[in-house]
């Protein structure tokens, strides 16, 4: 996993929540209008998923280093899906 995944991995989290949050023209928006839009709507789920974002970056970065010579992509794609599922279902309990 690199910072992209990472990167990718935030914009398909905020596109989920801005989705059970009923926010319009998801896919026309961007990462920050759907931030600013999902900020109005709801500024609990939307601290919630900032503190998410934070904590997941202190995790990514501790682990880049040791895991710099062991993780392959495949494996990284792997662990990038898992999260993605993990996140669908705790949003379906929303």
């Amino acid at each position: 996993m690199n910072i992209n995944d990472v990167i990718l991995l935030k914009h398909d989290i905020v596109k989920l929540i801005a989705g059970k949050l009923k926010i319009l023209d998801i896919e026309f928006k961007s990462f920050n209008e759907l931030q600013s839009e999902l900020h109005k709507k709801d500024e609990e789920i939307y601290n919630l998923m900032i503190t998410y974002f934070n904590v997941y970056d202190e995790w990514f970065e501790s682990t880049q280093e040791k895991d710099y010579n062991k993780t392959k992509h495949g494996f990284a794609m792997i662990k990038r899906e898992k999260i993605r599922e993990e996140l669908k279902n705790r949003l379906s309990k929303l």
